[in-house]
């Protein structure tokens, strides 16, 4: 193809059939695999599960088109070439939790990924002088907390691993910060660092969903497999025929899991605001018990008791709130798309993964209200509408008062979103309608961008971002090279 990456290979130790074996399995847990042929399917996702609490790693392509580079396998390199003109990255991609390669204390044999390597791949990664390094891909998910940091460079240290020749990549915007930030709180030099990299999968894949459900009449793309609706997303049209349509209500807000800052605003919301507006949960799925101490390290205090006794009354008279479909736990971010309720609300309470784990992360949960035209407060770690706003879209100040995004402190943030979501309950309809109608073309122009990442231009994207780690490789060993003359 022309769009492929030359002199650029993704390195793996084994090959199984036609599919490359993810790097870095556990080879005491592998029989399963090879047993299906050495590919990671349904049976030994399922396997894995029940036996070992997640599988580990994957094979994932580093989240980018399949053919814009080579695959190769360790026994296939040439000893002289790895310091020549090609790049070799040998790909660990951890899948949803990197407990599971890191090897911390709560994973299931508590050993990192690199006592899964093939020697000659500890060898080629130990050498600092050639082009063979090791990417860590975890971009299916943002969160980064201090540990993360902590155990990459001590696997560094304990098996004599060059820094520069780990990369990190995590869907996590403010990564470089938080990466900058770690370093100089431990005094790390620059010539010492492994090398970190944002890039997100979940914009393509919302992206591409939303544009086979506007093209596809076939009825094959259901809304969720429960049930036999097509899926839908909110048109332009949709928003010109409803004009003149009062909605009727003020805030939309999805909650599947019942990650903390779920469960604060949820009880600090209270069963009134709930009934009144578009609110799912589940507390079946809540563990956390009815206690002051919850509300004490997430709110600040004048809303701690105020929040226990709406936690009470919501677990005892309304543990569970519906808005589109009554499996609230199954239903996911994607292949669940129903326009009906954005069709009937104005403000969508976007709540990510993220909001007292450091780490701005942009789920297919941030897009969904992008594609459904509707407005958002974005219930996410700090400065993350600094983050949407230099991928080119625009927010709702100065309607919605936005200055919660620059609070860093969880607390304050918790706070000051929560009394803007307050202040905004309290204005009549007719007034958030008005107000909606004449952000239409920032709506537009929001999906507008979001439309832009597919096709050649998500192509384009991907290639500028595995030249990028081909760059980083090259501009070290060249560095090296002129040292070493």
């Amino acid at each position: 193809m022309s769009n492929k990456i030359e002199d650029f290979y993704l390195v793996y130790d084994f090959k199984g059939g036609d599919d490359y074996i993810p790097n870095c399995l556990n080879h005491d847990t592998t029989d399963i695999i090879f047993e299906q042929g050495g590919r990671v399917n349904g049976i030994v996702m399922e396997h894995y599960f029940k036996n070992y609490v997640q599988i580990p790693v994957m094979v994932e392509n580093l989240n980018v088109h399949w053919d814009i580079f080579e695959k190769t396998t360790i026994n296939k390199l040439d000893n002289k070439k790895i310091n020549q003109d090609d790049v070799y990255l040998y790909p660990v991609e951890a899948f949803a939790n990197i407990d599971h390669i890191l090897g911390t204390e709560h994973t299931y044999n508590k050993n990192p990924f690199v006592e899964y390597m093939s020697d000659t791949a500890l060898s080629y990664l130990k050498d600092p002088n050639n082009k063979f390094y090791c990417v860590i891909n975890f971009c299916n998910e943002g969160t980064l907390t201090g540990h993360v940091f902590d155990y990459l460079y001590n696997i560094c240290e304990r098996y004599h691993i060059p820094y520069h020749k780990l990369i990190f990549v995590i869907a996590c915007a403010d990564l470089e910060e938080l990466h900058n930030e770690y370093c100089e709180s431990k005094k790390i030099p620059e010539n010492e660092r492994i090398f970190v990299k944002y890039w997100t999968w979940s914009i393509r894949e919302k992206v591409d969903e939303a544009i086979k459900i506007i093209e596809d009449d076939s009825g094959h793309r259901r809304v969720n497999l429960l049930t036999e609706e097509k899926s839908t997303i909110v048109m332009p049209q949709d928003l010109e025929d409803t004009k003149d349509v009062i909605r009727n209500k003020t805030f939309l807000m999805f909650n599947r899991r019942m990650r903390d800052q779920r469960v604060l605003f949820i009880t600090l919301f209270g069963r009134d605001f709930i009934n009144k507006n578009y609110i799912s949960y589940d507390f079946e799925h809540c563990h956390d018990a009815t206690d002051i101490h919850f509300f004490e390290d997430r709110v600040n205090e004048e809303y701690w008791e105020y929040g226990l006794e709406n936690m009470k009354d919501i677990i005892a008279n309304k543990p569970k709130s519906v808005i589109d479909f009554e499996e609230v736990f199954q239903t996911v971010g994607f292949g669940c798309e129903d326009k009906r309720p954005f069709m009937d609300s104005y403000i969508h309470l976007t709540s990510e993964t993220n909001f007292y784990e450091p780490g701005v992360y942009f789920s297919e949960k941030t897009w969904k209200p992008i594609i459904n035209l509707q407005p958002f407060i974005m219930i996410n770690y700090y400065n993350s509408l600094k983050y949407l706003k230099e991928l080119g879209l625009k927010t709702f100040s100065p309607f919605i008062d936005e200055s919660y995004d620059t609070i860093k402190n969880g607390k304050e943030r918790a706070t000051a979103i929560y009394n803007e979501i307050k202040r905004l309950d309290s204005l009549p309809k007719e007034e958030l309608h008005k107000w909606y109608n004449s952000i239409k073309p920032i709506l537009l122009h929001n999906r507008e961008v979001m439309f832009k990442y597919t096709g050649p231009y998500m192509n384009q994207k991907e290639i500028d971002y595995i030249n990028s780690l081909k760059s980083y490789v090259n501009t070290i060993y060249n560095q090296r090279n002129q040292k070493l003359i």
